[in-house]
Formats: structure tokens, C-alpha cells, sequence
């Protein structure tokens, strides 16, 4: 019997997936979150803010002694506060680096052993296309993403002689609240300075993507995972969901001044 452990569990995607992989014969798993009362019935809840350092490792640490250490590790945890570069504090920063990349970083470095021990291992970093190229107003939290990338790209060389898959999963546009919520917090850190209009027309044109019909199901991002968890030799990398492929191969091809020039103008609406 395998354990999986699933950060981010309490919503969005990180919920879903923990609901899915719950069903699956042979598997235990694991849901680390703030609020442990909002995961899926049938998982073992760890509570833990990932924004906060040491967090992550002192829940695992609390793990029941009959429960297997994880040779199996999703990292669903992370978020989106949107804001012009310039007026994003470097706390606000570092907050989104600790619970989108140092987080994940502080839980590989406690499950590897055990992934060792066992002679196998699968680590699935939900990353996003986000990690492929940046949009206007969302500097810091496409850079998250490219160290995710990064890391994961170091980490899966670093351990193929043990047996260990890192995969990355990188979701496009997803019908979710992550929209709206990175909409409302663009507009409040802009509010009534330079940035204003600007950030007012992205604001406007997130609202209009997410609120429209032609968002992907978030199923298609828990069939990704699941893929990732189960398949005997998975792929390095999952491109899923609304503009994945066409927006990273436009980024490939395109001019980078070309391909600046059609995400500020879909910013603006």
C-alpha cells in the first residue's frame, strides 16, 4: 500500500485531486492545508499554513506512526496575489515563494529518504503555463512558477538514479475563483495611483475569461495528476487545459516583442 501526500488539499484543485486519488484502491492519502476541516472525508488531515517557515515539516513530523512515510508527493499549494511590480511589497513576495516553491522545497528534502529507502518515489509539482512566459501585472507570481520549473528541472536529474519521477503538471486557463481573487487584489493594490487604469482593463479582462464558458473543467488537471501518480513511466511534463499548447508554442515561435505586444493587449481587453 502506497501514501501519497497532497498540499493545498482544503480547495480548488488540491481538493479534487485529494477526493480522486481517495478512491483509488491501495493508496492512503494524505491532505496538507490551513483549514484540514474543508478536505475530502477518508484522508488523513495535516494542518499547516505554508506561509509560514518550518510549518510544512512540523505537520508531516505529526504523521501517525501507523502511516507510512509518502513515496508519492503532490504539491496542489499556492496562490495569485496580481499587482504591479513596482507596488508589490517584498513581503508579499516572499509570501508566494514560501507557499508556492519553499514549501515544496522543505517537503521533497524530508520525503526523499524515504522515497530512497523504498526504491521509488513520484513527486507531481502543479506548476502552470504561467511558468512559460509572463503577463502584465503578474511578476512575482510568474516568477514562483518559473523557479518551480526550475527546481523541478534540477530535482529530476538529481534523483533518476533512485528510482524517483518528478513531473510537472501545467494547467491553462481553469474554471475556478483564482481568477476573480487575482482580479480583486490587482485592482485594491493599484488603487488610485499610477497603475489604476491599467490594472482596472486586466482586472476587467480576467473577470470576462473566468466568468466565460470556455474555461476547462478542473477535472482535466485532476486527470493530469492522477496520470502523473499512476502511470508507470509518466511524462516529464502535462500541458492541459484552455491555450496550454498554442500559448506555449506561440511563446517558442513568436518574436519576444511580437509576443509582448498580444499579452498586453489581452490584458487590456
Amino acid at each position: 500500500m502506497s501514501t501519497v501526500l497532497i498540499t493545498g488539499a482544503s480547495s480548488g484543485i488540491g481538493r479534487a485531486a485529494a477526493s480522486r486519488i481517495r478512491a483509488d484502491e491501495g493508496r492512503v492519502v494524505i491532505g496538507m492545508a490551513r483549514r484540514p476541516e474543508a478536505m475530502p472525508r477518508g484522508i488523513i488531515p495535516l494542518k499547516a499554513d505554508l506561509a509560514t517557515p518550518g510549518a510544512a515539516a512540523t505537520a508531516l513530523a505529526g504523521l501517525p506512526g501507523e502511516v507510512a512515510a509518502p513515496t508519492e508527493f503532490v504539491h496542489c499549494a499556492g496562490y495569485a496575489d496580481f499587482a504591479p511590480l513596482e507596488l508589490c511589497s517584498p513581503e508579499e513576495a516572499v509570501r508566494q515563494m514560501r507557499v508556492g516553491l519553499f514549501s515544496a522545497a522543505e517537503l521533497i528534502s524530508r520525503l526523499l529518504p524515504a522515497m530512497r529507502r523504498a526504491g521509488r518515489g513520484r513527486i507531481v509539482l502543479v506548476s502552470s503555463i504561467a511558468s512559460r512566459f509572463s503577463s502584465p501585472m503578474g511578476g512575482w507570481y510568474h516568477a514562483t512558477k518559473y523557479a518551480v520549473e526550475a527546481l523541478s528541472d534540477a530535482l529530476r536529474m538529481e534523483v533518476a538514479d533512485f528510482g524517483i519521477d518528478v513531473v510537472l503538471i501545467e494547467p491553462g486557463a481553469i474554471r475556478t475563483d483564482w481568477g476573480t481573487i487575482a482580479a480583486d487584489h490587482l485592482e485594491d493594490s493599484a488603487r488610485g495611483g499610477a497603475y489604476e487604469e491599467a490594472a482596472g482593463r486586466t482586472a476587467a479582462s480576467m473577470r470576462r475569461l473566468y466568468a466565460s464558458r470556455r474555461m476547462s473543467d478542473p477535472q482535466v488537471v485532476v486527470r493530469a495528476i492522477r496520470r502523473a501518480v499512476e502511470a508507470r513511466r509518466p511524462r516529464t511534463r502535462y500541458l492541459v487545459g484552455l491555450g496550454a499548447k498554442p500559448l506555449v508554442a506561440a511563446r517558442a515561435l513568436l518574436p519576444t516583442r511580437l509576443f509582448d505586444r498580444i499579452m498586453r493587449g489581452a490584458a487590456a481587453g
